[in-house]
């Protein structure tokens, strides 16, 4: 079992069999940049569906990559607040 680092939450990570359910989710090459910038460890599914929805909503997947990093930062920071 992984430990989310936005939420916390417990989830199961397929990285180290090879198949893991992130690859699954579609984001943008640009915003899966800026996730990786912003965390060192995976997120759970919700996070990571909420923070995909966040980009492709606020156009990051069109922005610069300095407004996506922003844009991702002022969400994924908003963790503690929910």
């Amino acid at each position: 079992m992984s430990r989310c680092e936005r939420c916390g939450r417990e989830f199961g990570c397929g990285a180290e069999t090879g198949s893991c359910w992130c690859a699954s989710i579609v984001i943008s090459d640009e915003t899966r940049a800026a996730l990786s910038r912003e965390f060192t460890r995976c997120l759970c599914p919700g996070c990571l569906e909420e923070l995909g929805r966040y980009a492709a909503a606020s156009g990051c997947a069109s922005a610069n990559s300095a407004a996506a990093s922003r844009r991702i930062s002022s969400i994924a920071s908003a963790a503690g607040e929910r």
